[in-house]
């Protein structure tokens, strides 16, 4: 039987002449090659040559339309003949998955989520369950999306197959299906560890964890799940491990020669990280060779370490340079020393022992002083023909540049103004005479030296 042909008269109710159509109709029930066609005369168009782009795209879309009811009719005819499970021996594992996951997704995790907010809400949760519902927010629907996405993968390339028969030539449907399964562990462990980054630091006060170390924490880790997801797939498709693993080596080695600068500081921020020798906002001392940088913590980055010196300029010390250097942390020290020497004038050595205690115990009333270190100290230290020199030393509390600097100054004037209160004048450490000798000194090494 001879497959239909309409005709169809179309008016856009335009001014245009009436255009003839013809759209040939092809039944699943006809024979997969249709008898031959009478000859017609071939349509009239009256329409301008624009319209010849639509009578072409209608014919791809006729033989598109052709070429999927063969397929389908294939597939049914292969069906009929055959057991389904014979066919497609993975759909009951599929299934399985896919059954599993809904059942897990729609009645255990929500129970065991609402029952840790409970806790969590009412304060009677530990660490684990705390951790446990950070990690589960927005998981649920992954666990059954990930095998729906396998499935819908799975059908799309076996289609392909059947359709396309050169397709799937070399290339097993088993390996396609590791290959998902590794992308989907993968992409699970990724939301996971978002989850828990982005949750971290609102939930938990106590977590002492910078916020761009959090960050650079995320970016490693997430280089780190795709590598291991690349391999994966790679080993699921046929390659070998072992070559996977000699072409990075080889790669590896020479990224580390070339960036050897780049990659010590990296290490060396993540060891400091982890060691914390010293943290935002303390203020610490490095003594190298062409001398010492001191200054207030602003930023441990992910290469280098920002400072604010005593002169608030900014300073950025590489990573590296600070792992094997001696480090003085001031802000984690319970007391400072605090030494002040003062000149005076030789009038009467009866004077010297009054002064010096009557310094001590001013000092001992001090509140800055502590006395659980060494006890507050006032000696003569230097004597000479007309002066000499006290020397004042105590233990203050921890504090501020600024706050210790007023205490010291304090300290000075009240230990002056008990000096001047005995009668005894304040000196110059260097008399007269030997400044002169100092000064002629100073004039004959520089004449020999030009």
């Amino acid at each position: 039987m001879a497959a239909p042909w309409k005709i169809k008269e179309t008016d856009r109710h335009t001014n245009l002449p009436a255009v003839f159509t013809i759209r040939h109709t092809y039944s699943s029930k006809a024979p997969s090659i249709p008898p031959p066609q009478p000859d017609l005369p071939p349509p009239q168009h009256n329409l301008p040559a624009t319209n010849t782009s639509s009578y072409t795209w209608t014919n791809m879309f006729d033989n598109a339309w052709n070429s999927t009811s063969d397929a389908t009719i294939a597939i049914s005819n292969q069906l009929s003949d055959s057991d389904l499970v014979q066919v497609y021996p993975d759909v009951p594992h599929y299934f399985s998955v896919v059954s599993i996951s809904y059942l897990i997704a729609r009645y255990s995790l929500p129970k065991f989520h609402l029952k840790l907010e409970k806790k969590y809400a009412a304060g009677t949760y530990t660490v684990y369950e705390a951790w446990c519902l950070h990690l589960m927010e927005k998981v649920e629907g992954y666990i059954l999306a990930y095998p729906l996405f396998g499935v819908v993968l799975w059908a799309s390339l076996d289609m392909a197959a059947t359709m396309i028969p050169d397709f799937g030539a070399g290339v097993h449907l088993s390996q396609v299906s590791k290959g998902v399964t590794i992308v989907a562990a993968v992409w699970f462990l990724q939301v996971m560890k978002k989850n828990f980054l982005s949750s971290a630091l609102m939930h938990f006060e106590g977590l002492k964890v910078d916020k761009h170390w959090l960050g650079a924490f995320d970016k490693v880790s997430s280089l780190g799940l795709i590598a291991i997801g690349l391999l994966g797939v790679a080993e699921a498709c046929g390659v070998p491990f072992e070559s996977l693993l000699a072409v990075s080596g080889i790669g590896g080695i020479a990224t580390a020669f070339a960036a050897k600068d780049v990659l010590g500081n990296v290490l060396s921020g993540f060891y400091l990280q982890l060691s914390r020798p010293f943290s935002v906002g303390e203020s610490i001392k490095l003594p190298f060779h062409a001398g010492s940088i001191e200054g207030l913590v602003i930023e441990i980055g992910l290469t280098s370490t920002s400072l604010i010196n005593l002169e608030r300029l900014p300073v950025s010390v590489p990573n590296s340079l600070l792992v094997g250097q001696i480090i003085v942390n001031r802000s984690r020290a319970q007391w400072v020393l605090s030494v002040t020497k003062i000149p005076i004038k030789v009038q009467s050595m009866d004077k010297v022992h009054a002064i010096s205690e009557e310094i001590m115990e001013k000092l001992r009333a001090y509140p800055e002083v502590s006395l659980k270190a060494d006890a507050p100290y006032c000696y003569l230290t230097r004597l000479g023909d007309l002066y000499g020199e006290f020397t004042i030393g105590c233990c203050l509390q921890n504090m501020r540049n600024e706050e210790l600097l007023c205490v010291e100054q304090k300290i000075l004037i009240d230990a002056a103004r008990i000096i001047h209160s005995h009668g005894v004048e304040s000196g110059s450490p260097v008399p007269p005479a030997d400044l002169e000798l100092l000064l002629e000194a100073a004039r004959v090494i520089k004449s020999r030296c030009y």
